[in-house]
C-alpha cells in the first residue's frame, strides 16, 4: 500500500517561533486546509522519528513553506 500524505501542508518551525506559526496554522485551517502542526498532531507520548529517516513520495505532496521572516 503506498503511502498516501493526510495534509495539505505541512508547518516545520522552530519552537521560537511558535507564537507566529500558530495564526498562521489557524489561519489556513480557517481557509480550509487540512494543515500538519505539531500541536494538533503529536499527542504526549507519541513516538517520533528523526528528520529524514522516512520519505514519503506522492503525485501530489504537501505544500510547505520553506521560510517564515518578519519584516
Amino acid at each position: 500500500m503506498p503511502d498516501e500524505f493526510t495534509h495539505d501542508v505541512f508547518l516545520s518551525h522552530s519552537s521560537k517561533d511558535k507564537a507566529v506559526v500558530r495564526p498562521l496554522a489557524e489561519r489556513l485551517r480557517k481557509d480550509g486546509l487540512k494543515v500538519w502542526f505539531d500541536e494538533w498532531e503529536i499527542k504526549p507520548g507519541d513516538q517520533t522519528s528523526k528528520p529524514g529517516s522516512s520519505r514519503r513520495e506522492s503525485a501530489d505532496p504537501p505544500s510547505t513553506l520553506n521560510q517564515l521572516q518578519p519584516r
